[in-house]
């Protein structure tokens, strides 16, 4: 099993519009694409910038859903948000496995 985790870091002045793109479009994609358990967290710190951060983690069975998640889903993502927002909501995607313990 793995998770893929995307972290979110977004301006205040686009936070509104990011976050509807985010639960009205991005996580219904997810949903219509098969991917269905995933966990969406807003980050807790003091940035004086006034960002907020969010970390949408995704279970995945193995590697080709990961690829499929990456091409499709932050793929459309990719084409879409820096259009809307430019630097004003960045984010970066890690892929992590789990370990049985």
């Amino acid at each position: 099993m793995y998770v893929i985790n995307t972290s979110f870091m977004v301006d205040p002045t686009c936070h509104d519009k990011w976050y509807e793109l985010l639960t009205q479009r991005l996580i219904p994609m997810m949903a219509d694409e098969g991917f269905s358990k995933y966990l969406l967290t807003r980050v807790l710190h003091d940035d004086p910038s006034g960002h907020h951060t969010y970390s949408l983690q995704v279970d995945l069975e193995d590697i080709p859903a990961y690829q499929h998640f990456m091409e499709n889903i932050i793929g459309e993502y990719a084409e879409i948000a820096p259009q809307l927002f430019g630097e004003a909501a960045m984010y970066f995607t890690t892929l992590l496995k789990k370990i049985e313990l």
